[in-house]
């Protein structure tokens, strides 16, 4: 009898070793794919960005999508300790958002202008990629008045987002007085609070009289402290899920530098959204189709 049970005693504890061992083998390829990550996320290069997702983006993809082997019904300490550890549910969820961003920021969205939003003085491409202002001439748009900036010379675009990780680029005229952000479509249309981060349903960044400011529901904070020559190319990363608004900018080399973060609890669906405050030649914005 005693031999039986030693027996059972043996295999029960082979059987949580192993089960053991599996465990920690599934907590180590999560730290590690969730490391290498956060490194690729951190490159500045463009060219860096891209050679190191390539590199790790199927590791990453893996530890997503692994599965944590099941236990006996009596868990040991360790085991229980391991489970907490993983926070199964929590860490597969956060592994999956990680790759989103990845996914998002390797396939900018194709994104166009919405004509029935752009102010009078606002001329858009035959593509709706480009904008420009030229007071004085008759606009190309057309649609619903009730959409349209009156006061702001501002654009939406068509496309809006209520879920995930989304990341866009535009870039900008060298002469071009701007602000690219974010908006709700309560946005107001006319007067002074139809500005852009003049309202509490918009956010931006601006580049304004030689000076680079962030604002929201008209809280302007000054950013870009050194910076002597506008972003040629701002990148904007939107977070929806996870309440963030991060903006870059892009610059010789393919070097980003962070502008700025808003953070926020978004209520409806949000719309990249843009102003030009100059009417120079070299006065223009063009969404870009990729990196």
């Amino acid at each position: 009898m005693s031999t039986v049970m030693d027996d059972e005693l043996h295999s029960r504890d082979k059987n949580w070793q192993a089960k053991l061992c599996d465990l920690e083998g599934c907590l180590h390829q999560l730290q590690e794919a969730q490391k290498c990550t956060g490194e690729v996320l951190s490159q500045s290069s463009d060219f860096l960005f891209i050679q190191n997702y390539l590199n790790v983006e199927a590791r990453v993809r893996q530890a997503a999508n692994v599965t944590i082997p099941a236990l006996p019904p009596q868990e040991s300490s360790n085991a229980k300790q391991l489970r907490s550890v993983l926070r199964t549910d929590a860490f597969h969820a956060e592994m999956s958002l990680l790759l989103e961003c990845l996914h998002s920021m390797m396939n900018p969205l194709d994104l166009t202008f919405n004509p029935a939003t752009a102010h009078p003085s606002l001329l858009l491409s035959s593509d709706l990629k480009t904008v420009k202002q030229c007071p004085g001439v008759k606009s190309n748009t057309t649609g619903d008045q009730s959409e349209r900036f009156s006061t702001a010379t501002q654009v939406m675009c068509t496309e809006g987002f209520s879920t995930g990780v989304h990341m866009w680029a535009v870039e900008v005229g060298p002469g071009c007085m701007w602000s690219v952000g974010v908006c709700y479509k309560s946005i107001p249309r006319k007067g002074d609070h139809s500005r852009l981060g003049h309202n509490t349903s918009s956010w931006k960044v601006q580049w304004k009289s030689k000076k680079l400011t962030a604002c929201y529901d008209s809280a302007n904070v000054a950013i870009g402290e050194g910076l002597v020559v506008p972003p040629k190319k701002v990148e904007v990363t939107l977070d929806y899920e996870g309440g963030t608004i991060a903006f870059h900018s892009s610059g010789q080399g393919g070097r980003k530098q962070h502008l700025y973060t808003f953070s926020a609890v978004f209520k409806d669906i949000v719309y990249p959204a843009f102003g030009i405050h100059s009417t120079s030649e070299e006065s223009w914005i063009t969404i870009l189709s990729g990196i």
